[in-house]
């Protein structure tokens, strides 16, 4: 009953059935296990919702999924409906091989941190060609600082591999003993980037709230992306569209990728009808954004999504 409503609100969106020629590429779903178990205000700023009264202060509040199999079954109904392929990530790969198993519109790469990176089997899963990418890492969860040399070694592995990185780079995350806002921003990563040149990495959250220096790292580090996952659905579109807008003032429009960050699957929706509706962005900056620069950072070729 629950897909048949989901399906029901996808095809009342004002998104679906938009002309496109082209999928979406959403680099930034999880394939959890256990997703998060709270809901979420959209395009509110607000992290979690506010009850009164037992009742959510909006009219709306986006659901988590039940447990990792109702994620896995409303996310894909998304990416048929919608006609997307996902970069999904999780720190159980038997996880996110069973949602391969049911999707040929999944791409895996591994989540990880510092302290369970042995525990993840990141560099067996690396070594055997399992995974298209490391991410999304998260030392920012763990108190652990961006330039750390603690983490050379999964700079290093992506390298010796060439596989790109996904790493957690904004202010806002889940509130955790250890997260520290300031570890968001990504001028921390600059001494890395000139260590390693060639190492191709994606800011996650586009590490909002930190345009300029956001704006610095990819003027001085060409092989740097974004995505705009979470804020894309989450902060109110005049926020989220003066920080879009001002990437692409810069002249980073082919740079900036589609994310969703959809624990809470409906957000893909959501996000989805923020690029659609965005009036500063042309057919071509929404075709950059939603496809072609995904395909890119990631080495894919266009023709492998084109009539599947």
């Amino acid at each position: 009953m629950r897909t048949v409503l989901l399906l029901s609100c996808i095809l009342a969106s004002p998104a679906f059935g938009q002309e496109r020629d082209y999928p979406i590429l959403d680099v930034h779903v999880h394939a959890h296990r256990s997703p998060p178990q709270r809901a979420y205000c959209p395009l509110s700023g607000r992290i979690g919702v506010t009850y009164e009264d037992g009742k959510p202060v909006c009219d709306t509040p986006l659901e988590p999924a039940i447990d990792g199999p109702d994620l896995m079954a409303r996310t894909l109904a998304y990416l048929e409906s919608y006609d997307m392929y996902a970069i999904a990530m999780t720190q159980d790969f038997s996880q996110l091989e069973s949602w391969m198993e049911e999707s040929d519109r999944v791409f895996p790469s591994i989540q990880t941190g510092v302290a369970d990176f042995e525990r993840n089997d990141v560099r067996k899963l690396v070594e055997a060609g399992s995974v298209i990418a490391i991410g999304e890492l998260m030392t920012q969860y763990e108190g652990i600082s961006p330039n750390s040399e603690e983490l050379n070694q999964i700079w290093e592995l992506a390298l010796a591999h060439d596989l790109p990185v996904g790493i957690h780079m904004s202010a806002p995350g889940a509130q955790t003993p250890s997260y520290l806002a300031s570890f968001g921003d990504p001028l921390l990563l600059d001494p890395v980037l000139k260590r390693y040149p060639e190492l191709r990495l994606y800011l996650m959250h586009a590490g909002w709230p930190f345009l300029e220096e956001t704006v610095s790292i990819l003027r001085q580090h060409p092989n740097v992306y974004v995505d705009i996952s979470f804020i894309d659905w989450q902060m109110p579109r005049h926020l989220f569209y003066a920080y879009l807008e001002g990437l692409i003032l810069y002249g980073f429009e082919k740079r900036i990728m589609f994310g969703s960050d959809q624990n809470w699957p409906d957000a893909i929706a959501v996000a989805v009808r923020g690029i659609e509706e965005a009036p500063f962005l042309t057919a071509d900056q929404k075709r950059d954004i939603f496809f072609s620069n995904a395909v890119r950072f990631f080495r894919f070729r266009e023709a492998q999504f084109m009539g599947r």
